[in-house]
This record gives C-alpha cells, sequence and structure tokens, in this order.
C-alpha cells in the first residue's frame, strides 16, 4: 500500500492518551478506515507516514503478539 497516505484525513490518526496528557513521549499515531491502516511519528512535523494493508496490519499485529520482535 506503498503511496496512499492521502487515503487518511488528520482526523482519523488516534494516539494513546498518555501521548495526549502532556507527557514528552515519541508516541505513534494510527488511523484504520477502508483503505487500510497508517502509521506516524506524533513528533514529525512532515507527517511522514508509513500505510498498510488491513491484512499486513493483522500479521504484523499477529507478530508483535507472538513474540517475534524484542524491544
Amino acid at each position: 500500500m506503498k503511496g496512499k497516505s492521502s487515503f487518511f484525513k488528520d482526523r482519523e490518526f488516534k494516539t494513546p492518551s498518555m501521548c495526549t496528557t502532556g507527557g514528552n513521549f515519541d508516541c505513534v499515531a494510527v488511523a484504520i478506515n477502508k483503505n487500510g491502516v497508517a502509521v506516524r511519528s506524533t513528533h514529525d512535523s512532515r507527517k511522514t507516514t508509513a500505510t498498510f494493508t488491513h491484512e499486513e496490519w493483522r500479521n504484523f499485529t499477529k507478530a508483535v503478539r507472538g513474540g517475534a520482535f524484542s524491544v
């Protein structure tokens, strides 16, 4: 879904509550709609956005829950 950030409006992006209560955290904002899923940093003034199909996002979140990534 490369290059499809125009499918997402600014108002669709949601951030965790800990990012909006005065904290200075590095957070991501996520938008989910019929076109797919978009992710961007809350600190990126250019709003650089990574976009994924719903299937790509499901596979990613499944891998995260399964412990495929160490953080």
